[in-house]
Order: C-alpha cells, then structure tokens, then sequence
C-alpha cells in the first residue's frame, strides 16, 4: 500500500490519502492519465498548494460544464479525485458526494475507481460504515480483485482499533466519573 498512513489525524480530523503506484498506474489508464491532483506518481510529496491550486482549476473546468446538455463524468471523476486529496475536509467532503453521484448515474466503466477511491475517501474521513459498504460493493463486482479485499480487511481492522480505543476512553471517562463522585460522597 505504498506509504499509505491511516493511523492518525491531521489538525482537520482527516487521515492522509494516498494510494498504491500500480493502483493509481491502473486508474489513470481507465481515466485517461489522471493523478493525484495532477501531481505524478512519482512525486516525493503531495504539496498542499499543488492540490488546493489543481483543485481551483479543475473546479472552473468542471462548473463551465455542469450545466451543460452533457456533462462530463470523467471531468467530474477527475474533480472529485483532486478533491479528496485536499488536506481540508470540505473539499474531501464535496469529492465524495460528487463521487456517490457518479455512482448513482452508473458509469459503468468507472464504478470501480470510483468504488475504490469512495472506499479510501471514507477511510480518511473515519466514516468506516460507508468504507465498509463500497469496499463490499465493489467486492461483489470484483470478487477476485485483491486491492478491494486488501481495502476491505484495513476498513474492518480500522474501524475495530478506532472502536476499541473509543472504549478505552470511555472506560477512563467512566472510571473518573465514578473517582470525582466517590470523593464527593465521602466529603
């Protein structure tokens, strides 16, 4: 999975995105060369001002023609794309929705980018239902297809180490509660 690093969170509450070289290799061929933002795969990093700049240009492409007679699934996926991997979680929130569009149209010839980058998508957001859910989609399309079984079993591992830490913190939270109560019934 490359360098890949859900564990943590940056300031906005969003884990990093990335995505595997041949994986993004295999997508820019069914997309016809898109990158991460139009940053190459060979980029040491994806810069921040490189993305929110990308983002810019392709939301301009992208609304000149949303109102057309036909607009563009690929420039929309292309958009989407660029905009999950913003570090602000109101552009990656607004790449998913375009995404979750593209799924209901029924591109058929995208439906498994698009699977695959909701999947990432609601990784980074910690929304591990909705991973859960287009990893298994995508799974009954793909069965055999081991990028989606991978995603699958880090969604299932995530969401279990996310729910067990939660529990722990309520289980601190809980056991001061009952501390800070037994002081006062003492007093």
């Amino acid at each position: 999975f490359g360098s890949s690093h859900f564990g943590s969170k940056d300031s906005e509450g969003l884990r990093p995105l990335s995505l595997s070289t041949s994986r993004i290799a295999r997508m820019e061929a069914a997309t016809g060369g898109v990158s991460c933002a139009g940053i190459g795969i060979d980029a040491p990093e994806w810069e921040p001002s490189h993305i929110l700049r990308d983002i810019e240009v392709l939301r301009a492409r992208y609304e000149e023609q949303e109102h057309s007679d036909y607009p563009s699934a690929k420039l929309q996926f292309e958009f989407a794309h660029a905009l999950v991997c913003s570090p602000r979680n109101a552009d990656v929130r607004e790449g998913a929705y375009l995404l979750e569009q593209l799924l209901q149209v029924g591109v058929e010839s995208m439906t498994e980018g698009v699977l695959h980058l909701l999947t990432l998508t609601y990784l980074k957001l910690g929304m591990y239902v909705k991973a859960k859910e287009c990893s298994e989609k995508w799974l009954l399309l793909q069965p055999r297809d081991s990028m989606a079984r991978m995603l699958r079993s880090l969604v299932l591992e995530r969401a279990s180490q996310d729910g067990y830490l939660g529990l722990f913190v309520l289980g601190l939270l809980s056991a001061g509660a009952a501390f800070v109560m037994a002081k006062r019934w003492r007093a």
